[in-house]
């Protein structure tokens, strides 16, 4: 997989985005231990801040603030 956005680390996940001025953007969630991607999630724009809050995930794109809650897959 490529990236063209920040990663970030957890315990149990790399969470990036991707999305190139003609392509769609995206968010993936993939598990540490082996890479697998778990969740791809379309989204409005570009990535542009991401941040985790205990449990959750915000993601903040030009136009909309996402919130995702982790459970640990």
């Amino acid at each position: 997989m490529t990236s063209r956005n920040i990663f970030i680390l957890t315990e149990h996940f790399v969470i990036t985005g991707y999305g190139f001025t003609a392509e769609p953007d995206y968010l993936y969630i993939l598990r540490k231990k082996d890479g697998n991607v778990l969740k791809k999630i379309k989204l409005d724009s570009a990535l542009e801040y991401p941040e985790i809050k205990e449990n959750t995930l915000h993601i903040i794109t030009y136009n909309r603030h996402y919130v995702f809650v982790l459970s640990y897959l």
